[in-house]
């Protein structure tokens, strides 16, 4: 699942780069590299990233870099608005959506608890019942 490549830098020493990719289906779903001074600090790194996603599978978590929130409502507000236009209204919440804390959070790794954060946290900013429903829409 991984390796290390060695290279030479520019000052003459040499970058050990740990790489580690996993594949599904013949997909690449994971494909992270790191750069060390020490091929054994490469090496350390490498194992335990190896670890940590075979732990994420055993435990049923989808394993991959996902995408945050954020960046999903960004995809969203561009892409799917082109083929059913929408309001301003959707658009502004859309926007606003964005600055929330649970906006910066991994799509994978959202659970039940994130979501009641949010609105318990939207509540107490002083935003009506009607509201936290309406963010809770469009996070669906």
């Amino acid at each position: 699942m991984g390796s290390i490549l060695s290279r030479r830098r520019k000052n003459g020493s040499l970058g050990y780069t740990a790489i580690v990719r996993l594949k599904r289906d013949g997909k690449t779903v994971v494909s992270e590299s790191a750069t060390f001074d020490r091929r054994q600090l490469a090496n350390e790194w490498m194992r335990r990233r190896e670890a940590e996603l075979d732990q994420q599978r055993a435990r049923g978590e989808p394993v991959g870099k996902g995408s945050t929130l954020a960046e999903l409502l960004d995809w969203y507000g561009k892409t799917i608005k082109e083929l059913t236009p929408w309001g301003r209204t959707k658009e502004a919440d859309l926007k606003r959506l964005t600055g929330y804390e649970i906006a910066k959070k991994n799509v994978l790794r959202l659970t039940t608890a994130d979501y009641i954060g949010h609105v318990e946290a939207r509540r107490r900013d002083g935003a009506g019942p009607a509201t936290a429903n309406s963010d809770l829409i469009w996070l669906r």
